[in-house]
């Protein structure tokens, strides 16, 4: 861990910032994620909730913010330092665990350690190198398998085309960009050139500076709303450009998410919007015998929650959907209805039209006394 120790000064030790409101064991007892617990290299974690967390055993290799499938955890400053300080978009950027020799730009603790979602924001600006030389050697299975789910992740957020174009895993050597073909330059392009460097270098400077944390934003998802916000840029650019007749129709990106799934079987009750950790669902009002789903897709991090604790199996999942941004969207109209005597919702075909609630108070005795 040299990387961080150089980056610590006196004060606390650095740790992840940690949101207990939003694990998946504290939201609910069905099942148990132990993720956290299996990959981390201080035994920080516990399987037992009850138990409070050893954090002076913290390494702060980022392992648990990667690896959570709730995003329970943040990054701290140190570690964000480690991941985006010094960032140079105009050209690729390399990783590598600090086992492996070679000089690279960013030195980790473990490559599994690096969110999919700075990766792909990452690769959407410039090539992405990953030298994964050092994996071979690895003998934590748990760690290799984190980062064979972070790549696979990446890979279909990308799209095969765009990932196999920008994202490079190597073994061996360096990897060597390809040159631009050499050309002179009019007056106004050499003009243009300057411009164009000159706002290359204000967004690489933005982009490095935008997951640093801050007061309003101490929570796990900071690199997923850097993610959506830079999808938006890069679609208003594309529609732009098809507008302006400098790419073809139809030329718009789109992304892979996965997502809940709703069946025929849901009717829009709500536990799924109640128990998301992190606010992804949205259930809309009756309307015509219908209620819409919401979904905002950077807030949903897949962890199946919803999914697990659907009474009626109204949702299955999580699988990939093609999307055209990772803002809210209407996700699925399902039949509903509501309960005459407190407006819940319940199942279309209800036969009294009454909620299980009501329906249970109308069965029981009055203890009104008589007059």
């Amino acid at each position: 861990m040299g990387i961080l120790n150089e980056l610590v000064s006196s004060g606390p030790a650095p740790k992840p910032i940690f949101t207990s409101s939003n694990c998946i064991n504290r939201r609910q007892r069905k099942t148990q994620c132990t993720l956290c617990n299996e990959l981390c290299p201080g035994k920080v974690f516990s399987l037992d909730v009850k138990k409070p967390l050893d954090w002076d055993k913290c390494l702060n290799c980022g392992l648990c913010v990667s690896a959570c499938p709730s995003r329970c955890f943040a990054p701290d400053a140190a570690l964000q330092n480690v991941y985006t300080r010094d960032l140079h978009l105009d050209r690729p950027i390399s990783f590598c665990c600090e086992n492996d020799p070679r000089l690279c730009d960013k030195s980790v603790a473990c490559l599994a350690g690096v969110p999919w979602e700075l990766l792909a924001v990452l690769s959407l600006y410039t090539d992405l190198v990953l030298y994964v030389g050092a994996c071979d050697s690895c003998e934590d299975e748990a760690k290799l398998d984190c980062l064979q789910n972070n790549l696979e992740l990446l890979r279909a957020f990308l799209g095969e085309e765009r990932f196999a174009a920008r994202v490079h895993l190597l073994k061996d050597g360096e990897f060597d960009a390809a040159p631009a073909p050499e050309k002179l330059m009019s007056r106004r392009e050499i003009f243009s050139g300057v411009k164009s460097s000159f706002v290359k270098s204000a967004v690489g400077f933005a982009a490095s500076r935008l997951p640093f944390l801050d007061e309003a934003d101490k929570d796990g998802l900071q690199y997923r709303r850097l993610l959506s916000n830079t999808v938006l840029r890069l679609r208003n650019e594309s529609a732009k450009a098809i507008k302006d007749g400098k790419a073809p129709e139809g030329s718009l990106p789109s992304y892979s998410l996965r997502l809940p799934v709703f069946t025929s079987a849901c009717y829009g009750c709500g536990i799924c919007e109640k128990l998301c950790p992190q606010g992804a669902l949205e259930i809309g009002s009756c309307e015509n015998g219908k209620r819409t789903v919401y979904i905002t897709p950077w807030r949903c991090t897949a962890c199946g929650l919803c999914v697990s604790a659907c009474p009626r199996g109204g949702l299955t999942g999580p699988d990939y959907v093609k999307l055209p941004y990772l803002e809210r969207l209407p996700l699925v109209r399902v039949n509903s209805g509501s309960c005459q005597a407190c407006g819940r919702a319940i199942p279309a075909d209800s036969g009294d039209g009454l909620c299980e609630l009501c329906r249970k108070k109308k069965k029981r005795p009055s203890t009104a006394a008589p007059r």
